[in-house]
């Protein structure tokens, strides 16, 4: 049977199907056109997987289950662990929302010490909470301020009319071009550290607060805008498809590591969940 029946018969997309196969959970045949087709062994193991799913199993552990890395009941006893451990967090969350409801707490009422019971499950609400409640675009509007500096400097350049100004046409000139580019490269890199460890917007400002810190050039002032400023001095020297391999690779690095940041749950927020 093809993808379309197989669809209608389990109620899994083609897209999903798709997917599993390029985890090795099924393996159908190919027909004299190429066109995949599905057996009812096929149907019943994506059945399977479809209940296993549904338990919240991941995929990985369907595949060693299926490969024989480990077995059935090791893993479900895991997935048990987890369920009971969710249990209790409810449990402790509904005990805590029928305080606030029986004694007609505020917003000003709540304190961190209400947050009772074990406080690893405090912490790992607000893992989620953190990659959840932020602005979905963050890494793609660095990555668009990163490209500012590297698309003004073509432009300006564009057709000769003003001439590759960075390029000096002297070895020794050059090299101070390209040791500028590095320089500002490694300090953007070295900035976007600090800013995923300090938890830091796009627009935040070195030194706020103080009478020469200059709110409006906040956006000005980040890895990924200081990075984006040393872009042109390698694209003059080793010409566009550098400066772009660059932008990609300097880009990744920096969303790296932010994401990094998040997901280890390093920057202060975290204590914002610690309980006394």
């Amino acid at each position: 049977m093809k993808i379309k029946e197989v669809e209608a018969l389990t109620g899994v997309k083609s897209a999903n199907i798709r997917y599993y196969e390029s985890k090795e959970l099924l393996i159908p045949l190919r027909g004299d056109n190429n066109y995949r087709e599905y057996t009812k062994e096929d149907v019943a193991m994506l059945q399977r997987i479809k209940v296993m799913r549904l338990l919240g199993i991941s995929v990985d552990d369907i595949r060693k289950i299926k490969m024989q890395e480990c077995s059935m009941d090791d893993v479900v006893a895991t997935r048990l662990e987890m369920l009971e451990a969710e249990e209790r967090t409810i449990k402790e969350t509904k005990k805590i929302c029928q305080t606030i409801v029986e004694n007609h707490l505020q917003m000003e009422d709540l304190s961190e010490n209400m947050l009772g019971g074990d406080k690893k499950q405090w912490e790992a609400k607000m893992r989620h909470i953190r990659v959840t409640d932020m602005d979905k675009l963050f890494l793609l509007k660095g990555m668009l301020l990163m490209g500012i500096f590297p698309i003004l400097y073509w432009l300006t350049t564009l057709g000769g009319s003003v001439g590759n100004y960075l390029n000096t046409g002297n070895p020794n000139g050059n090299r101070l071009v390209i040791g500028v580019g590095i320089f500002l490269l490694v300090y953007g890199l070295a900035l976007g550290t600090y800013e995923g460890y300090k938890g830091y917007n796009l627009s935040w400002v070195m030194g706020a607060g103080k009478n020469w810190a200059a709110p409006g050039l906040g956006i000005l002032s980040n890895g990924f805008t200081i990075s984006g400023m040393g872009l042109p001095f390698f694209g003059a020297i080793f010409g566009p498809v550098v400066c772009a391999l660059l932008y990609l690779g300097v880009g990744a690095v920096l969303c790296s590591i932010r994401i990094y940041f998040i997901r280890k749950d390093i920057h202060p927020i975290k204590r914002a969940v610690e309980v006394k």
